[in-house]
């Protein structure tokens, strides 16, 4: 239990020092995973939340959490990305703006 809340823990610092709160319409979103704990989780922003409610995203989180017991990590990435993109298609859409974050895979040691 104590290694799964150093990894949630991690989570939430990671969304924080990433700046995922200080898009302009409150749109961050963090696909966390720790492989050592088996840890995944979803963590999103306030403008999010009201779009990707607790259900969806336990469904999500769950189908992701057994790839990465089966060592399928990549994979189940590739799936988790789809499901939240498909979810908030329709209330966040993608704009011609530019984006106020990266879109890339940040890897802790």
């Amino acid at each position: 239990a104590l290694r799964r809340w150093r990894a949630s823990r991690l989570a939430r610092q990671q969304f924080r020092e990433q700046n995922l709160q200080r898009t302009a319409g409150a749109t961050g979103v963090l696909i966390f995973v720790s492989e050592a704990e088996r840890h995944v989780e979803i963590l999103v922003d306030r403008g999010i939340e009201r779009h990707l409610d607790a259900t969806a995203r336990a469904a999500i989180v769950a189908r992701l959490a057994e790839q990465v017991r089966q060592g399928r990590t990549l994979q189940g990435f590739v799936e988790c990305i789809e499901a939240c993109g498909e979810l908030l298609s329709e209330h966040v859409p993608p704009t011609h703006a530019r984006n106020e974050l990266p879109n890339r895979l940040v890897i802790l040691d």
